[in-house]
């Protein structure tokens, strides 16, 4: 775990990507001499060959992958830029995560830049700024919109300056809540009143007695 946290660090990158950096850290160790498999890294102990570490980068680096020419117009980028996550162990592709489609994908051709480091912080930024249309919530927020507009003082002439309702001109609908025992539920579940089916039946329950007294008065 300490070597995947300060692979995050050295990049800056977010904790969401903690799993990625745990994976590839154990895909690395696989890959370093040790000292319970002598003159050998583990990986080399399990399946025979020596491993290579030609394609070895940068965690958390950024890159760019090409796109393949079926797949754009002739003026369109040739390229997408993301971050290096890892290793595939299907294949020999890099697992890159894709800063535009904001997805993991795996590809072999790609070139990288080892020295650069995304700024996440403009990342945030940029989707906090999305603006949405005001329309897309008018169904589901009618309620709200009914409450907002019950101001004391009656409706807005035109042209008057609207002002936002403070917290005591907003009527609550919604009662407050409160916690219930257990032995008050269960009381409410387990009572079941039943009405007696003839005299006989009523007159053996004090509730049924004291109800026909009343009436008969």
């Amino acid at each position: 775990m300490e070597m995947a946290r300060s692979m995050l660090q050295e990049k800056h990158l977010p904790k969401a990507f903690w799993a990625e950096a745990v994976y590839t850290a154990v895909y690395l160790l696989n890959r370093c001499p040790t000292k319970a498999v002598q003159n050998m890294t583990p990986i080399e102990a399990w399946s025979g060959k020596k491993p290579s570490a030609k394609h070895l980068r940068v965690f958390g680096s950024i890159c760019y992958v090409h796109i393949p020419t079926e797949k754009r117009h002739k003026l369109e980028e040739k390229t997408e830029k993301g971050i290096f996550l890892g290793y595939s162990t299907q294949s020999k592709g890099y697992r890159i995560y894709n800063l535009k489609t904001k997805k993991l994908i795996i590809s072999r051709d790609v070139e990288f830049d080892e020295d650069a480091m995304w700024n996440w912080d403009e990342e945030k930024v940029e989707r906090q700024s999305v603006m949405v249309p005001k329309e897309t919530f008018r169904n589901n927020n009618k309620k709200k919109e009914q409450t907002k507009q019950k101001w004391k003082g009656g409706v807005n002439k035109p042209g008057s300056p609207r002002r936002p309702p403070s917290s005591e001109e907003i009527e609550e609908e919604t009662p407050p809540r409160r916690t219930k025992l257990l032995s008050d539920i269960y009381e409410t579940c387990n009572f079941i009143m039943l009405e007696p089916e003839n005299f006989e039946n009523a007159v053996k329950h004090k509730v049924w007695v004291q109800a026909m007294k009343k009436k008969s008065r």
